[in-house]
């Protein structure tokens, strides 16, 4: 299998076509060399391990605090001054 059809989706952005173009040459490459056999080995060393590793972020950049930061200060979460005593620096 190749492309979508194989999960070779960026889990973070979604796209797929650069996966299934990839994939698709690897295994062009593995028959017109008679050794399709090839063909896992060469995603598994080519472009899976980007994917993998998207996977592990992606979670976190969706629902976790991967884009949130914290402002020093009289600031909440979202780096608006609060409410209350707390005075904007001139």
């Amino acid at each position: 299998m190749l492309g979508d059809a194989a999960g070779f989706v960026d889990p973070v952005t979604g796209e797929g076509l650069h996966y299934a173009l990839r994939s698709a040459d690897l295994l062009a490459r593995a028959i017109v060399d008679n050794r399709p056999e090839t063909y896992a080995s060469a995603v598994r060393s080519d472009f899976l391990p980007e994917l993998i590793t998207a996977s592990s972020y992606a979670n976190r950049f969706y629902h976790g605090s991967f884009l949130r930061w914290r402002a020093p200060g009289p600031y909440d979460s979202n780096g608006c001054l609060q409410r209350g005593n707390a005075h904007h620096p001139a």
